[in-house]
């Protein structure tokens, strides 16, 4: 459980993660680029003569008011890498569709993709499952104080329960259960470990039983609420009595942090590419738990990429 972190510090381990994920999301850049080249964005901007506002240059490109956020978040990232590029084709920034670049280039939702694809699914949840397992080692070290007190947990979206399995060895007063799409969760059925519930968590969520319970959202999906009411989920755990767990990037624009920056602005475009989710700043975080009518949160960076956020009634 502890491997990991016993050989190596946990700053430098999690300095290394985000370094990973920087490389692995770099052939952003290149297709920024292109986009950019093919939008004219360059030109616009020199034809202006002077300096032009993010409503002037949409204006000029004829970029539709659905593409819009995403056109902006767009320009955050060229800000950062200082130069023009765009993460997807230009002709899906003018199209009128909301669509995902990656539903507009298979047909389909990549959770769709997954249900479909067996083979696909493994590999994504593999991948996601290897993330998870210095995740959680971290967040049990640095911040195992969310769990205390509790007796029951629902990991959201928890994959093929790594996250969960290891919390509950860890604690094992918790009564720990995963929830996710009914084919993610199959291979874990029968476990001794967890219970299994598959459902969707935009329609459904389980709480836990007891006198205290905490839901942990996490990783693509976590992102993609953007409609409080689709926040049915936590408040389930907070009818209860219990208190929403979210472990997740908060885009932290700060220019004595560029690695650590770019490295979330390149996974929010990445996340913009592939699903309907964002990364959000805390301002962003804190007014979503205001609509969905949580009263209060607190947040603690989990060693520098992601931060823990804690959500109440």
């Amino acid at each position: 459980m502890g491997s990991f972190l016993e050989e190596f510090g946990a700053k430098e381990l999690w300095q290394a993660h985000a370094r990973i994920w920087k490389h692995a999301l770099s052939y952003t850049r290149s297709m920024c680029l292109k986009c950019a080249i093919e939008l004219g964005i360059a030109d616009v901007i020199h034809s202006h003569g002077k300096p032009i506002t993010l409503s002037q240059l949409e204006t000029e490109l004829r970029i539709p008011p659905a593409r819009s956020a995403c056109f902006r978040r767009l320009m955050r990232l060229l800000v950062r890498l200082e130069y023009f590029s765009q993460i997807s084709e230009s002709e899906w920034l003018k199209g009128d569709e909301a669509a995902t670049p990656f539903e507009v280039a298979h047909g389909k939702d990549i959770f769709e993709v997954t249900k479909q694809n067996p083979e696909f699914n493994s590999l994504l949840q593999a991948g996601m499952a290897s993330d998870a397992r210095l995740v959680v080692q971290v967040l049990i070290r640095e911040c195992g104080d969310v769990f205390r007190g509790l007796r029951s947990l629902v990991d959201v979206g928890g994959g093929t329960g790594t996250m969960a399995m290891a919390i509950a060895e860890a604690y094992p007063q918790l009564k720990c259960t995963v929830f996710d799409l009914p084919h993610v969760v199959a291979p874990l059925v029968g476990s001794r470990k967890v219970e299994v519930v598959g459902g969707d968590m935009f329609e459904h969520t389980t709480s836990g039983r007891g006198a205290a319970q905490v839901g942990v959202a996490r990783l693509e999906r976590c992102g993609m609420c953007e409609d409080p009411a689709e926040m049915q989920g936590g408040n389930s755990f907070k009818r209860g009595g219990g208190k929403v767990v979210i472990v997740e990037m908060v885009l932290n624009v700060d220019d004595s942090l560029p690695e650590l920056s770019e490295t979330q602005l390149l996974f929010d475009l990445h996340m913009m590419a592939n699903t309907s989710g964002k990364q959000r700043s805390e301002a962003e975080w804190g007014k979503l738990f205001k609509s969905a009518g949580f009263s209060d949160y607190t947040l603690k960076p989990l060693l520098d990429l992601r931060s823990v956020i804690e959500v109440y009634h």
